[in-house]
């Protein structure tokens, strides 16, 4: 856990006394939490805001919305940039350290490849900073990065909410709403039935898709999926709960108080086993595509059906 210095003068700035207190308490959060990185550029999911603040999905979007430009954040790659944390932090008197330069250069680094706020960042931040060794010679130490730029623009929260999480219910109005006759046989949600999970429950496309614009990945929703059977399969209370709609219950899940976060030892033992299958595939395959033999990709641990 490390110490920074966070200015309490914050409180009577007129920007920040403005602003939400959800928005508030998210831009302290983005400042002082253990993710966050010297260069003031981390990865961090939407998921994992919410878990550790206790802010809904919604407030956390409308927040980095109003947080802007003082917060950047990129919704593809899940990564936030507050733009003055160097400058706050390490650059109090226009100057700064080697070991500071260092650790930045270490965290743009280990970001996604060329990702755009680190070009960003370079321009805003053209530190340097000189050393003298035991026999005098003077070094220089200096932000450098080693991969090329990607050349795309952030998608950033620029727009209200989307509504694609609510979109299935238009649908159901629309099929609930016309006069039918008595005849008629009704839609099938009104027919449904509660059930306890199914012992073959897997999950639906949309679902996956649900999860994936909630901040989710694969081995994440692969984690909450087996969190979740494992709950109502083994309910430690003996009583398995009931209900009509299992994809909607994992939906409601994975935006609940129940959301816990795949552990980083668990993530990583995924992430490994991943990366030798696919090496044993590309040893498989590689002889077949030399041939010219048409060949099918057997799927990668936790990918999606």
């Amino acid at each position: 856990m490390s110490i920074i210095d966070f200015n309490s003068c914050i409180w009577s700035d007129p920007w920040f006394a403005d602003l939400t207190r959800s928005a508030q308490i998210l831009f302290i959060y983005l400042w002082t939490n253990d993710h966050k990185s010297t260069s003031g550029i981390y990865t961090i999911s939407i998921k994992s805001i919410c878990f550790e603040t206790g802010l809904t999905i919604d407030e956390i979007r409308d927040g980095l919305i109003a947080l802007q430009p003082k917060v950047k954040y990129d919704a593809d790659e899940q990564v936030v940039w507050v733009l003055n944390h160097v400058k706050h932090q390490f650059l109090k008197n226009g100057k700064t350290s080697c070991p500071i330069i260092i650790s930045i250069n270490r965290s743009l680094n280990s970001l996604p490849h060329g990702h755009p706020f680190i070009k960003d960042f370079i321009a805003r931040y053209p530190l340097s900073a000189t050393w003298t060794d035991k026999k005098g010679n003077i070094h220089v130490e200096k932000i450098e990065y080693m991969f090329d730029f990607q050349d795309r623009e952030v998608k950033t929260f620029a727009a209200p909410s989307p509504a694609a999480a609510e979109a299935p219910a238009p649908a159901e109005d629309e099929g609930e709403s016309p006069a039918e006759p008595s005849s008629a046989k009704p839609p099938v949600s009104q027919e449904a039935k509660e059930t306890t999970i199914p012992k073959d429950f897997s999950l639906a496309a949309t679902t996956k898709a649900y999860a994936k614009q909630n901040g989710l990945d694969e081995i994440e929703i692969q984690y909450q999926f087996e969190r979740f059977t494992d709950h109502h399969a083994n309910d430690p209370k003996g009583k398995k709960k009931k209900y009509k709609n299992w994809q909607r219950t994992f939906e409601n899940w994975i935006t609940s108080q129940y959301f816990r976060p795949c552990p980083p030892h668990v993530r990583n033992a995924r992430e490994e086993e991943r990366n030798k299958r696919l090496d044993s595939i590309e040893y498989e395959l590689k002889p077949m595509v030399e041939r010219g033999q048409a060949v099918t990709v057997p799927k990668l641990p936790y990918e999606e059906n």
